[in-house]
C-alpha cells in the first residue's frame, strides 16, 4: 500500500490530529512546570498531567503502527 492512501485514512487523520493536540499540550505543561514558579501541589498536578499525556501519545503512536500494519504499509499484518 502506497503512503498516500494510508495517509488520506480518516482514523489516520484523527491520530495524527490528536498528536498534533498532544504535543503541544505536553509543551504547554512542561513550559509551566519548568518557567513558573508552582506551589508543591500545582506541580504535583503538572507532573501526573504530564506522565498521563506522554502515555496517551505513546497509545496513539501504537495505534498508527497498528493501523500500518492492517492496512499492509508496515511490516507483516
Amino acid at each position: 500500500m502506497d503512503l498516500t492512501i494510508f495517509v488520506k485514512k480518516k482514523y489516520v487523520w484523527l491520530s495524527l490530529l490528536s498528536l498534533v493536540g498532544q504535543i503541544i499540550l505536553i509543551s504547554i505543561a512542561s513550559a509551566t512546570l519548568f518557567y513558573a514558579d508552582l506551589s508543591l501541589e500545582a506541580t504535583i498536578i503538572l507532573i501526573v498531567l504530564l506522565v498521563g499525556l506522554i502515555y496517551v501519545f505513546s497509545v496513539t503512536i501504537l495505534r498508527l503502527i497498528n493501523l500500518a500494519k492492517v492496512t499492509g504499509l508496515y511490516g507483516k499484518s
